[in-house]
């Protein structure tokens, strides 16, 4: 069974007990690790409790076939639900899992973690397709889950912060949940919050979220995008660059421009409509971190409507063509954003 992503977090916060077994796979490594976690803790008591958990590696389970059956199939000396994980499973194990779930003995769960798998992949195919197991997709966050997510944080560690202070970290994090999580945790012991706490709340100003998340990656995806939409090609190959040594995927890429283009599009249209720039702009959301504003204004008075869905289909082309197996897909992407850049410096 997929999990769609709406429904995703509903599946964290409570379990279904009658799922055998659960699959948790994509790019974002640190978010892979949080919900692993997650599930983990609604399983185990004690989450490193050697009676009730089990570690199995890829080696193990191609050495003995039957080891993650019978692991399944043992019960806990303490009662409850053993839970049985196979962390960097591929489609290697795919057999060895169908054989395990295929005995339906003991009551243990069956927790799976892999990286990214294509949409081919017999382990993906399985979890998505069988009932009573579960499928769980993890990639970066979009900026409207990540400002949700640091929306969501605050809320729980009684930190207040205004508009700003949110659409800043949207834009300087995301790529990864691990270093999202670092860098609230970050601020969370600086403001000395503690989740749950019913007290006063503790303010954060935007000079003191700047000055504690200055060592986070310096280049986002939104950097990117700006660039690409900007006219400024000499900034944009320098960003580029420094995505590929950082291992920032194509498809990635590709979306953050999508996005960009989007955004202006929206404003545009309500624009076109009558609506004043400054109302226009309340629409989009997340809003625009202040500093920002000056460089998308000045972006969208370069672009035209009918050039933006040029663009836009441009770029979703691209994205169809770097999904294609064996094609040189950051080539492709680099390429992609700058000929838009190339094209909003046209006359209009």
């Amino acid at each position: 069974m997929k999990a769609s992503p709406r429904d995703i977090n509903s599946y964290l916060e409570k379990l279904d007990p009658s799922l055998r077994a659960v699959l948790i796979f994509g790019k974002d490594d640190g978010l892979i690790r949080e919900r692993r976690d997650i599930i983990a803790r609604q399983i185990l008591p004690e989450p490193a409790d050697p009676f009730c958990l089990c570690l199995l590696s890829p080696e193990q389970t191609r050495e003995d076939p039957a080891r993650i059956a019978d692991e399944m199939g043992a019960l806990s000396m303490t009662g409850g639900r053993r839970l049985v994980r196979l962390d960097n499973a591929g489609d290697k194990e795919t057999g060895a899992i169908i054989n395990a779930l295929t005995m339906k003995t003991g009551n243990s769960l069956l927790l799976v973690t892999a990286g990214d798998l294509a949409p081919r992949s017999t382990l993906r195919i399985l979890f998505e397709k069988e009932t009573g197991i579960l499928s769980i997709a993890c990639y970066s966050d979009s900026a409207e889950n990540l400002s949700s997510m640091i929306t969501s944080y605050f809320r729980r560690y009684n930190i207040e912060a205004g508009r700003e202070v949110v659409a800043y970290l949207t834009q300087q994090l995301g790529n990864d949940r691990l270093v999202t999580r670092a860098e609230l945790e970050k601020i969370s012991f600086y403001l000395n919050a503690r989740e749950g706490d019913k007290g006063p709340p503790k303010t954060l100003t935007l000079e003191e979220t700047r000055a504690l998340t200055s060592d986070a990656s310096t280049l986002t995806l939104g950097d990117i995008a700006s660039a690409t939409t900007g006219h400024n090609q000499t900034r944009l190959a320098g960003l580029l660059d420094k995505a590929a040594i950082e291992g920032i995927g194509s498809i990635e890429i590709l979306r953050s421009v999508q996005g960009r283009l989007m955004q202006l599009h929206l404003v545009r249209g309500l624009m076109d409509e009558g609506k004043p720039l400054d109302e226009a702009l309340k629409y989009l959301r997340p809003p625009l971190f202040f500093k920002e504003r000056i460089n998308f204004v000045s972006h969208l008075r370069a672009w035209p409507e009918k050039r933006l869905l040029s663009a836009l289909d441009y770029a979703v082309q691209a994205e169809a063509a770097c999904k294609k197996t064996g094609s040189p897909d950051f080539t492709i992407a680099s390429k992609t954003c700058l000929d838009i850049s190339r094209a909003s410096g046209k006359r209009q």
